[in-house]
């Protein structure tokens, strides 16, 4: 489905797309906008969209490595990196949700079995660049918080925008579990002023 978008984006000029998967008639829409600039890169370099599509998962990859590895070097001592980065890249995501409140431990079951590692890491292209792109928004943002820099803040305003627009879902969670509780314990511990420009 996604290389199709960018298929339909490399031959034509429009920004919108239509679902080539069913023989209704369909409007066409502004969605999947990563996979349509996308599109307009293949077509301007050149390159076949199935290529682009793939270029995408494996550039991903490697940038949702830089940016977790970037968050752990902020957070930890040099002493816990390869062992953060084993949690974080390697082990699996943790138990099915519903395993953990009526089962025993010794019963649970991984979330996501015999996969982990290929379905975190090298799946679709916008999840795997609106992850990445989300660490690194955390991760400007608590470098603003110690020194705080107009351009960092406007660093952030275009990883939030790009980043929301490539994978909303991921950036909702974003906001709702992690800014959301960190401006309530910037509010506790009267730090409100200096986190309310980087994290809203």
């Amino acid at each position: 489905y996604y290389p199709s978008i960018i298929r339909q984006s490399s031959l034509s000029s429009a920004w919108t797309i239509t679902d080539t998967n069913t023989t209704l008639p369909v409007p066409k829409v502004y969605a999947y906008i990563f996979f349509i600039v996308a599109g307009k890169v293949a077509a301007l370099a050149h390159i076949d969209p199935i290529a682009m599509y793939e270029m995408l998962r494996i550039s991903g990859s490697i940038a949702v490595f830089i940016a977790t590895y970037w968050l752990i070097t902020l957070l930890l001592p040099g002493s816990l990196h390869i062992l953060a980065i084993l949690f974080t890249m390697i082990i699996d995501t943790g138990p099915v949700w519903a395993d953990v409140f009526h089962l025993s431990i010794t019963r649970w079951a991984a979330a996501m079995p015999d996969q982990t590692i290929f379905a975190r890491h090298f799946i679709f292209p916008h999840h795997l660049w609106g992850e990445a792109m989300g660490l690194a928004l955390i991760c400007m943002i608590l470098r603003t918080l110690k020194k705080p820099k107009p351009t960092s803040l406007i660093i952030i305003f275009f990883l939030g925008l790009a980043g929301t627009v490539t994978l909303p879902s991921y950036f909702f969670i974003i906001i709702t579990c992690l800014f959301i509780p960190w401006l309530f314990y910037a509010m506790i511990t009267k730090n409100l002023k200096r986190t309310i420009p980087p994290v809203v």
